[in-house]
């Protein structure tokens, strides 16, 4: 969800319920989390550039770590500028404008790319599992790649325009009765190409959402049947049978896993996304409950994309044993991961 541009006025005059809320959420456990999530999708880069890039599947998840690096970085900066021990500081700049543009404005983005990603990986083992010979020689890693850095290029071309009209400029602040460091816009124009950038944003959110949603009911779906169609097929070997299904319900459990994450992470964003288009002024006549549900949305977003680790290392004993060999030296642990 991307950062709503208005004056800070607004969540500084707020109540002290939601003020605390906000603080708690943004100020604290988002950047918390957020640096967590930086070191392990680093990690995460690593083991992908160990793998090499042969598997698209690699290659989707490689991305999808970038967009989370991009996600999590800005959504530190964001945090830090919201931190209250900041705002006590008096600092002679405007927080909310630093805030919004560096970390706002990144964070949307990064975050839309990973919602692009996540829905391309899903839709391409979707259809590759619906349509297996159809479409095997068509989604190669060369697809892949094209692909995924069409995606970086549209998103960052949404983005960029705005910047190319900023300023940095003294003003006087009639809230706190100083002069401080401001970064507005050079005109009005700039205002309403924000607007268009939120819509844009909204609109993708909205639609990979849904697409992810169906295309993980499909995939599960197929996934079912071809698995009573394996065990059938196999009645004869038993053990043969067992290593089937047993491979199926991998790969059920690996790609539910990321879809119901995904699902969960963003339902709030989604709700604060579809509750704004229904109630065209409740940013206005209901700040109070927009911030509460704001700063909720964009941390379970940055969670969002810190738990990837947990759920390769877990799930993916390729993703396990090469985490193993780079990162640790213990035998033992490189024979156990191994075996499992």
């Amino acid at each position: 969800m991307t950062t709503n541009f208005t004056s800070y006025s607004i969540l500084v005059q707020s109540d002290t319920l939601c003020m605390l809320i906000y603080n708690i959420n943004v100020g604290f456990l988002m950047g918390v989390i957020s640096m967590f999530g930086l070191l392990s999708n680093i990690i995460n880069v690593c083991v992908f550039v160990q793998q090499g890039f042969r598997d698209k599947f690699n290659i989707s998840l490689f991305a999808l770590a970038v967009s989370d690096i991009g996600t999590l970085l800005s959504s530190l900066i964001y945090s830090v500028c919201s931190s209250p021990l900041l705002g006590s500081a008096s600092l002679p700049v405007d927080l909310f404008e630093v805030q919004n543009w560096i970390g706002g404005f990144p964070r949307g983005t990064f975050s839309r790319i990973t919602n692009c990603v996540i829905t391309y990986i899903t839709f391409e083992r979707c259809i590759c599992v619906v349509f297996p010979i159809k479409v095997k020689g068509l989604i190669t890693a060369r697809v892949t790649v094209v692909t995924l850095v069409f995606i970086y290029l549209v998103m960052a071309s949404i983005i960029i325009p705005p910047y190319l009209g900023l300023v940095v400029t003294w003003r006087f602040d009639s809230f706190s009765n100083r002069t401080i460091l401001s970064m507005p816009f050079e005109t009005n124009d700039g205002y309403a190409y924000i607007i268009a950038i939120a819509n844009v944003h909204s609109f993708i959110q909205l639609v990979t959402y849904a697409l992810i949603i169906a295309c993980t009911i499909v995939l599960a779906e197929e996934l079912r049947k071809q698995s009573k169609w394996r065990q059938k097929a196999a009645k004869a070997n038993d053990i043969s049978s067992k290593v089937a299904r047993k491979k199926v319900n991998k790969t059920i459990r690996m790609i539910a896993s990321m879809a119901v994450i995904y699902i969960v992470c963003y339902c709030t964003s989604v709700f604060q996304l579809v509750f704004c288009a229904v109630v065209p002024d409740y940013p206005w006549t209901m700040y109070d409950m927009y911030w509460i549900v704001f700063s909720f949305a964009i941390l379970m977003e940055s969670v969002n994309s810190s738990v990837g680790i947990f759920l390769y290392y877990t799930m993916s004993s390729k993703f396990r044993i090469t985490f193993i060999r780079t990162f640790l030296a213990c035998s033992q642990s490189k024979k156990f991961a191994i075996s499992n």
